[in-house]
């Protein structure tokens, strides 16, 4: 007669069978635990009345823990070997037969769903913890009072730890959860019966106080700034970019370009022209407009309205004419 496989004969490799028959080693369907349960926040998991047995068999001391593996991964079986791995401990064999029940965090972590295999290798040789590096993933608990004394209570909830964890508790209604950056003296540690220096790292949603600008850089974009719009200001106005027009209304297009000042002095300027090269020496005259009328007038020619004033021999007001609507 032929027996049929078990699903762990199947799929265990030649090394694992042999490794079976001196310590506890099995593949599992997870489940997870329902939403409301306490396990949620712990890294206990249900297993089946069979698993009882087999860990009764090979002795296994308690707390009983179990390091906990994605079996596609190709180094599933190596803790250090950069797989999908987690520690758990046990609280009741009360999961149905070939199934076991864990917390939602282990099999987000082990990227597991409903349904999936897992699989489960004792581990009692774990060292004690010595050192635990965390980070919260907000800046409350650390408004609590006395948030270490907290933390340490919570831990007891998780028997082992391993790095890469993300952990969380519920203190006053409130969810606290934690990265485990760190832990020593190996990534994989027991917290039973242990004292570990517990430090914490930068809050995820920590905000940094704003950077405040110094006056170098004030000055800077200041300067910034005004070329910009100076840029713009000498893109808009162009001077004497109009052009002539003559009598006749046809447009007198210059055949040199526009006279470029060389030099300035006070009461005179040189010009020189895009054609010849030639310099043109002017002064500048700064007086009143009748002055200039007055100098800028052709020879011989008479001012009317100095002419009546030396007629009358003065100015004199109100001398206009009277007139109505009807003429």
């Amino acid at each position: 007669m032929i027996r049929r496989l078990t699903l762990e004969e199947r799929i265990m490799k030649p090394w694992e069978q042999e490794e079976s028959r001196n310590r506890f080693l099995q593949y599992y369907r997870c489940q997870p635990l329902p939403e409301n349960s306490q396990l949620q926040h712990t890294n206990k998991v249900n297993m089946p009345m069979s698993a009882l047995d087999r860990l009764t068999y090979f002795r296994t001391p308690s707390p009983m823990m179990f390091s906990v593996h994605n079996p596609w991964d190709e180094l599933f079986y190596d803790v250090n070997g950069g797989g999908r791995c987690c520690h758990s401990g046990v609280l009741n064999f009360v999961a149905e037969e070939g199934f076991v029940q864990m917390p939602q965090w282990m099999m987000d972590k082990l990227e597991l769903r409903e349904g999936d295999l897992v699989f489960f290798r004792s581990a009692d040789d774990l060292p004690g913890v010595t050192y635990i590096l965390m980070q919260p993933h907000t800046e409350e608990f650390s408004k609590l009072s006395n948030p270490k004394a907290i933390l340490e209570k919570k831990l007891k909830e998780y028997s082992c730890l391993t790095e890469g964890d993300t952990i969380s508790f519920e203190y006053k209604g409130k969810l606290f959860k934690f990265n485990i950056l760190e832990t020593k003296p190996d990534m994989a540690v027991s917290t039973v019966e242990t004292d570990p220096e517990v430090d914490f790292a930068i809050p995820l949603n920590h905000k940094g106080p704003e950077k405040k600008a110094t006056g170098g850089e004030v000055n800077k974009k200041h300067k910034e700034v005004g070329d910009e719009e100076g840029k713009k200001e000498s893109e808009k106005l162009v001077p004497f970019s109009g052009c002539g027009r003559r009598l006749d209304g046809s447009t007198f297009k210059a055949t040199t370009p526009p006279s470029k000042v060389v030099s300035t002095e006070w009461g005179s300027s040189d010009v020189q022209t895009g054609g010849g090269g030639s310099k043109v020496s002017a002064k500048l005259v700064f007086s009143s407009e009748a002055a200039v009328k007055s100098c800028c007038k052709p020879a011989g020619e008479e001012d009317l309205s100095s002419k009546k004033i030396n007629e009358t021999g003065g100015f004199q007001p109100f001398t206009g004419k009277k007139r109505t609507l009807m003429g």
